[in-house]
């Protein structure tokens, strides 16, 4: 695995998980180099043999422009300035540079071009899976009309350097893989978006069923499955002896009488005011679940158990105070509440069990009361 120091020595970004599209976009460009430095070396063993109509120095000067090109490329999508773009990932316009570079040292060789053109092809494969239909065929003909003008231009300049026999053979096999890979393009662009398509589908299908696992329907707060979850996680954060954590285990009491009087309807209609007028008071770091009926669970970190008492008091007090008209004419709500803080290295289960002593007591105690194990 390459440290975070050799990434940066290699101009390789460290970059946040939250940007991981433009660490791809990142590799992408530098895997361009990779396709540069073959045709480089292609056109040096062209060179070394003949083939190349060039001196050194030119050869030299030809090249330190096309990887100067590249180089840019990779700057631009580095320090983040092709997010500025339409298309951030800068496929077009980097291929419209591979392309014309390519195209430019097939002029300068006096045979063996169509070893060349193969890197055409593979310019073309690689775009087929990044362009749309229109961008694909543009650069298609973009290919073909330079490839006619080479031909034109050795047949002006340099006929002995030419079979126009063999070069119209290669032309066409060249205009028709071309052509064919304009279909496949086509066909690859359309799977893509219907994947895309699909994959958005399924992202909001999980998400849809990620949050109904661990939230109430009723009240729309979270659930007993992911309350107790969260208790595991506090239990394990106290592990540090420095950390501690509070519960409450709230009841509301003879709620079954107002199911009775009321009905199911206006009961429930109450159990959402009730906890919606309960998780205005909290912090943010606090957690507040339905449990079970009329039953809460309240989880309070970094608050010893006489903070959490006052705490549980003020809701207390709240609920007690609070107008249930706009629901039932004259209804009332009172809570029963049991305080118990957690006290390493016990169980959960031992915490909750206090709880729910203390809530009990504070039931046979007359109840709308707090109590603290």
């Amino acid at each position: 695995m390459i440290s975070p120091t050799l990434k940066k020595t290699l101009l390789i970004p460290v970059i946040p998980d939250n940007d991981k599209i433009q660490a791809i976009r990142v590799r992408r460009s530098l895997y361009a180099f990779i396709g540069a430095g073959i045709h480089t070396l292609m056109c040096m063993i062209l060179w070394v043999d003949g083939l190349f109509r060039t001196t050194l120095w030119e050869f030299i000067g030809v090249f330190s422009v096309i990887w100067i090109g590249y180089f840019v490329n990779f700057l631009i999508i580095r320090l983040g300035i092709n997010k500025r773009f339409k298309d951030p990932r800068l496929t077009f316009p980097m291929m419209l540079w591979a392309v014309s570079c390519l195209m430019y040292t097939i002029a300068l060789t006096n045979s063996l071009r169509s070893v060349l053109l193969m890197f055409y092809l593979l310019i073309l494969a690689v775009g087929a899976f990044y362009l749309n239909r229109f961008r694909y065929v543009w650069m298609v003909l973009y290919g073909i009309v330079w490839y006619l003008a080479i031909i034109i231009y050795f047949i002006n300049y340099y006929p002995d350097l030419i079979n126009l026999k063999t070069e119209m053979a290669v032309f066409f096999c060249y205009v028709g893989i071309s052509f064919s890979l304009s279909v496949v393009c086509a066909k690859m662009n359309n799977l893509r978006k219907e994947l895309k398509r699909k994959n958005r589908s399924l992202s909001a299908a999980l998400k849809y069923i990620k949050s109904i696992s661990v939230t109430d329907e009723l009240t729309g707060l979270k659930n007993r499955r992911y309350i107790y979850n969260i208790l595991s996680q506090q239990r394990l954060m106290a592990e540090r002896k420095q950390y501690g954590f509070s519960i409450c285990m709230i009841d509301l009491d003879y709620f079954k009488n107002i199911n009775d009087l009321y009905g199911h309807l206006l009961g429930d209609k109450m159990l959402k005011s009730f906890a919606a007028t309960v998780a205005k008071k909290l912090r943010k770091i606090d957690y507040f679940a339905r449990i079970g009926g009329e039953e809460f669970l309240l989880i309070l970190p970094l608050t010893d158990k006489i903070q959490a008492e006052r705490m549980a008091g003020r809701l207390r007090e709240t609920i007690e105070n609070e107008n249930f008209n706009n629901i039932v004419p004259g209804a009332k709500l009172t809570v029963s509440i049991g305080v118990t803080d957690y006290r390493w290295p016990e169980m959960i289960e031992e915490t909750l069990s206090r709880a729910d002593g203390a809530l009990y007591s504070a039931k046979r105690a007359g109840r709308n009361q707090v109590k603290v194990d």
